[in-house]
């Protein structure tokens, strides 16, 4: 059977993507042009260069609850996996003895795009992803989820990016979105959002790593896909452990009921993925910031001098990283507040299918009651990392003040060492006046000693003139001496009772300066 035109065309331009949609004009044109362009300028970022290392693990669970996984390794296989029927537009005509594959969508498809790391780029090329993107109709907001891991600043610069974006169509669906053949009955509804979690590398640090997520559900048939960019492959392994290839699920995709209640099983492995490690990443942190060389200085006087002011600004990346953990906690909060939403009004829906609308309800509120425990939780770890912010806060208020008494400590060892030189100098210039002074007194006195040694025809010695010159300089030296003595007393004491009273003034400003000196 031929199939339906709309898709076929679709899927002839699926190089347009997102303008290639069937449903594209729901969205206007401007938008769908804006999200191809943001593609075509982050390509070379965004998709691997070298076609070898291209992986695109698909893993299929059919209705009897078999598991299959391959991996896709090129385009050409690509559209060899997804069948060649829809795609006859972009084949040549076959021979009759050759007719078009036809593959329908298995009970439950997850594809995961994987990624070294969440600035590193994707392990497809943009041909791969846009025939994927096209093949399921996906809707265009996808791309502002992916765009998150091309990143050209060498970091991630998009952690704070969150977003939850859904699109329903229960009832009277375009008619190129109904295509029996591959087991598609147009009723779906599709859920774009990321997840982010934390993880501990091998150097023992720890990494904010998010997820971009993609699901649709085909109410009509019961199908259900998954997208998935997955860094360092972490979601894929749990998707491995929930569905191993090994095991049969007989009971959880026979039906539609059984399909609905196995997605939400799946939304709540994403959601213990993003919850599992905050716990043990916040005690991580409380222990940083609980270091002795952190602490001992707010707590000891004697440490202040010895602080290192590099302290300041460790305490201020813990308290960085706290906030930036606080905000990453609060998104997945909203994001899984807004997908429990969701599906508690999607069982109320009036389109939503009567006859599984009951045991839809009950699985509903059998998720919503297992979400709230998760963020619960998770709301808990942000209120102790609040604690912690709130702690290095103000300790880190405490280090400023001790920082501060460091430098007025040692301004203080400055100025005590300036005051006693000061002093000193101030005794040294008493005693240089004193000397001015008497120095000036004397050059007024002319004595002629002319009369003790004479040198003139002959040498004579005259030992009168030498005993009254003895009488008279010898008491005037002693008085002299004398006068200077008691002046230079009454100025020293005056200047050290001066002095004492300013050492009273600030005692510990000169003993520990004294101190140390010693």
């Amino acid at each position: 059977m031929a199939q339906p035109l709309s898709l076929a065309q679709s899927l002839e331009k699926y190089d347009k993507f997102p303008m290639c949609l069937l449903a594209g004009s729901n969205q206007g044109t401007t938008v769908l042009n804006q999200h191809h362009d943001r593609i075509n300028e982050s390509q070379r970022l965004l998709f691997l260069p070298e076609e070898k290392r291209f992986k695109v693990p698909i893993r299929d669970i059919t209705a009897a609850g078999t598991v299959s996984k391959i991996n896709i390794k090129d385009v050409v296989k690509l559209r060899g996996f997804l069948g060649d029927a829809p795609m006859q537009t972009l084949q040549p005509s076959q021979p009759p003895s050759n007719p078009p594959t036809i593959r329908p969508d298995p009970a439950c498809r997850f594809v995961f795009f994987l990624t070294e790391n969440a600035i590193a780029p994707l392990w497809l090329s943009k041909e791969m992803l846009y025939l994927l993107l096209t093949f399921y109709q996906v809707m265009p907001q996808l791309l502002d989820f992916l765009l998150v891991y091309a990143s050209p600043f060498g970091h991630d610069r998009e952690l704070r990016f969150s977003g939850f974006r859904t699109e329903k169509n229960l009832s009277s669906p375009a008619g190129g979105s109904i295509i029996p053949e591959l087991g598609r009955s147009g009723r779906k509804y599709q859920l774009c959002f990321n997840l982010k979690t934390v993880a501990l590398k091998e150097n023992k640090q720890w990494k904010v790593r998010q997820a971009a997520i993609h699901h649709q559900f085909d109410l009509g048939q019961g199908t259900q896909l998954w997208m998935i960019a997955d860094p360092h492959a972490a979601i894929k392994s749990r998707i491995g452990e929930l569905y191993n290839e090994h095991s049969t699920y007989d009971t959880s995709f026979a039906s539609m009921e059984q399909g609905f209640k196995s997605s939400l099983d799946v939304h709540l492995a994403l959601a213990r993925w993003a919850t599992s490690e905050w716990r043990w990443h916040v005690r991580y942190l409380e222990e940083k910031a609980e270091q002795p060389e952190l602490t001992i200085a707010l707590k000891e006087k004697r440490h202040i001098e010895s602080l290192d002011p590099g302290t300041l600004s460790e305490m201020q990346r813990w308290e960085e990283k706290a906030n930036e953990n606080i905000m990453v906690m609060e998104s997945n909060v909203k994001v899984m507040e807004l997908l429990q939403r969701f599906y508690r009004e999607l069982v109320h829906d009036e389109d939503f299918p009567e006859n599984q609308r009951r045991p839809c309800l009950q699985a509903v509120k059998n998720f919503a009651f297992q979400l709230d425990e998760l963020i619960c939780d998770t709301r808990m770890q942000v209120d102790r990392a609040r604690v912690l912010v709130k702690i290095l806060a103000d300790r880190k208020a405490v280090l400023i003040q001790h920082l501060q008494m460091q430098t007025a400590l040692a301004a203080s060892k400055l100025s005590a060492s300036m005051y006693t030189q000061a002093d000193r100098s101030a005794i040294e210039t008493i005693a240089v006046r004193i000397v001015t002074i008497v120095t000036l007194i004397y050059l007024q006195l002319h004595f002629r000693v002319t009369d003790i040694v004479k040198y003139q025809d002959d040498e004579s010695f005259s030992s009168l003139a030498l005993y009254r010159f003895l009488q008279v300089t010898v008491p005037l030296m002693f008085l002299t001496f004398l006068g200077a003595g008691i002046w230079f007393w009454i100025e020293w004491t005056k200047r050290d009772r001066e002095s004492q009273e300013l050492k009273d003034q600030h005692p510990d400003l000169f003993q520990q300066w004294m101190k140390e000196k010693s």
